[in-house]
């Protein structure tokens, strides 16, 4: 409509203005093609300066939005020096913004930045000031050496934004700067406030991201943990374990249980199997994406390999299941003897793992239940099924109890879990032999 209001005007201005309108239509209807075409046409035979900066400005936002960062810092390089020749403050400024914000990880992007920053200060602009702070924070993340310098422009900018929906963008670089830092605290709770903002300025894209965030925040608290191996008096092994641990972890584990079975004489094995306290999928990765975690199909095929290697000492094994359980730490729990859930705990179903192993288990009646039902079951519905053999009412509960009866095994010699136990898994053993010949994959 812009266009053909503007057809029969004869001033170059307002030509290029409407030409400007049709390009970020063709983009809004995803037609990136037209919208670069429309402008670099106009562009050639373009004469005005005055047209020839609005039109550069659009291409700017078009090769931006599409994913063209060298044509944007293009674009927006010949912007400025149509401003400079102009010679207006408010025009340098937005152009030194645009030209920061077309590529952060440029070599010019952090003096272009600072001084769109001094040049909005100037003009007493808070908005552009706080928005120069923005794409100042995006330039100083992109570099290792200066994440705390974007955590502190990011604060600045919450400061000058007057508008919830600015201080929601802020707040969200706030979460990506402490996500550098690997800390899932601060992040999450950046996020949070992020999407308070948002809802509160009844933005969705704002939410959207921030729900993100919140997610990423979530994934990082569970990226993989240590497993960790104590030794009682009682010649109890203690193993601190989580659904995703690190593939070095888990053999030092082993190979410090072997050592302390023909060295110290380890009558049993507590698994203190700690799963998931976020969101978690069926395969158990809470956050595989962005390398928060190890690849699942790496971390499947250790998995296998620890259980192969748990079920090989001979020992008689007993877990004690807290949080969510997903994926390989099936396996875990599985694996063990005797299980204990806390009846806080959740299990997510279907259950992992190859599905022929699971009849001789649990029993065919109930792994048909186990591989049908989806999403999270309670440790009572498990105990029900007779997956797990006690439920207790919190996780210290839950971990003395496991200790409890650990002692108890390796106290009395002539229980027939210490005589036969290589006998008494064949099912776990073809389980676990799958999985470490990659027969399973997340």
């Amino acid at each position: 409509e812009v266009a053909l209001l503007c057809k029969d005007v004869k001033d170059p201005a307002v030509l290029a203005l409407a030409e400007g309108c049709t390009a970020l239509a063709h983009l809004a209807n995803d037609e990136q093609g037209p919208a670069e075409k429309v402008l670099e046409t106009s562009l050639k035979s373009l004469n005005d300066a005055d047209g020839k900066i609005l039109l550069l400005g659009a291409l700017q936002e078009v090769s931006f939005a599409i994913g063209k960062p060298v044509s944007a810092v293009k674009a927006a390089g010949d912007l400025l020096a149509l401003e400079r020749k102009r010679g207006t403050k408010e025009g340098i400024a937005r152009a030194l913004l645009l030209v920061s914000a077309s590529d952060p990880g440029a070599t010019e992007a952090p003096k272009m930045a600072e001084e769109a920053k001094q040049q909005f200060v100037s003009l007493g602009d808070k908005l552009g000031e706080a928005l120069a702070l923005i794409a100042l924070g995006k330039v100083q993340l992109s570099q290792p050496t200066t994440v705390s310098t974007a955590l502190q422009s990011a604060k600045e900018a919450m400061n000058a934004f007057g508008h919830p929906a600015g201080q929601g963008f802020a707040s969200s670089l706030m979460c990506l700067a402490h996500l550098r830092q690997e800390d899932s605290k601060a992040s999450e709770r950046s996020a949070r406030e992020a999407l308070s903002l948002f809802q509160d300025a009844n933005h969705r894209a704002g939410q959207a991201l921030a729900e993100l965030l919140v997610r990423k925040s979530q994934q990082l608290s569970q990226k993989p943990k240590e497993c960790k191996i104590v030794i009682d008096d009682d010649r109890v092994a203690h193993v601190e374990i989580s659904g995703v641990c690190t593939p070095k972890s888990l053999e030092a584990v082993l190979q410090a249980l072997h050592h302390a079975r023909c060295k110290e004489g380890v009558k049993a094995v507590v698994l203190l199997l700690q799963g998931s306290k976020g969101p978690v999928s069926p395969a158990g990765y809470p956050g595989t994406a962005g390398g928060l975690t190890a690849a699942p199909d790496s971390q499947a095929l250790a998995s296998g390999t620890f259980l192969l290697g748990l079920r090989t000492l001979g020992l008689p094994c007993v877990v004690a299941c807290c949080g969510k359980i997903a994926g390989p730490a099936w396996g875990l729990v599985l694996a063990a003897d005797y299980r204990i859930a806390a009846a806080s705990s959740s299990f997510i179903l279907p259950l992992w793992g190859p599905p022929e192993c699971f009849g001789d288990l649990v029993g065919h009646t109930v792994a048909m239940q186990l591989c049908y039902t989806q999403g999270p079951v309670s440790a009572l519905t498990m105990l029900e099924y007779g997956v797990i053999h006690q439920c207790q009412k919190g996780e210290d509960d839950t971990k003395r109890a496991a200790a409890e009866v650990a002692r108890r095994i390796a106290s009395t010699p002539s229980l027939a879990c210490h005589q036969s136990t290589t006998m008494l898994s064949p099912a776990i053993e073809k389980y676990a032999s799958l999985v470490a010949r990659g027969g399973v994959r997340a």
